[in-house]
């Protein structure tokens, strides 16, 4: 009986350059839907491959596999960022998020139901964003909403610039850029 070593670089954090890695364990394991049952662990551990190998998917999946799984792992992302994980792990699901996001757009039948089904819960959830560590990002993948799909972020407009307005004039250079970037998406949507 022959026994598998298993890469242990593949263990890494988003931005620890575990892609090429991921790629193979992306082929491997999406035609099986382990990343659902890695991405749903209750441990941050699992949650933090789960969304890496995500990631890599979101970006190397053929436009069939997002029309069929998009929805599916917007839904995801938004019970992750409801769930409050640790900041590492809120901070990865709005950088997946933004890429799913912007990608939903782009195909017919998933920005129908994204935009009507998850995008209010996904604003909800971002504006909710507590912490430095992960409000930066939470800013991006806001913006990629508001860019993508501009008319139901409407609603939530007042919240959203009660937010801008609150990081225009932190002290943190980053933070203040991201504020005015979203500013100037808020002209764009509608309600």
């Amino acid at each position: 009986m022959s026994v598998t070593r298993v890469d242990p670089t593949w263990r890494r954090p988003w931005r620890a350059c575990c892609l090429p890695v991921c790629r193979e364990k992306t082929r491997f394991l999406s035609s099986r839907g382990a990343w659902r049952r890695r991405a749903s662990s209750s441990c941050c551990r699992g949650r933090l491959e789960g969304l890496c190998l995500l990631g890599t998917m979101v970006r190397q999946c053929s436009a069939e596999t997002f029309v069929q799984h998009g929805t599916t792992w917007t839904r995801m992302l938004t019970q992750v960022l409801q769930a409050y994980d640790s900041p590492l792990a809120l901070q990865m699901t709005c950088h997946v998020l933004g890429s799913v996001v912007t990608q939903a757009a782009q195909f017919p039948a998933v920005a129908r139901e994204v935009a009507g089904s998850h995008v209010p819960a996904l604003v909800q959830a971002l504006l909710g964003a507590q912490g430095e560590q992960w409000l930066p990002s939470a800013m991006e993948a806001l913006q990629a909403c508001m860019k993508s799909f501009p008319g139901p972020c409407g609603p939530f407009k007042g919240k959203m610039e009660a937010l801008v307005c609150s990081l225009m004039d932190t002290s943190q250079p980053t933070l203040a850029q991201l504020a005015q970037q979203t500013c100037l998406l808020l002209a764009g949507c509608g309600g």
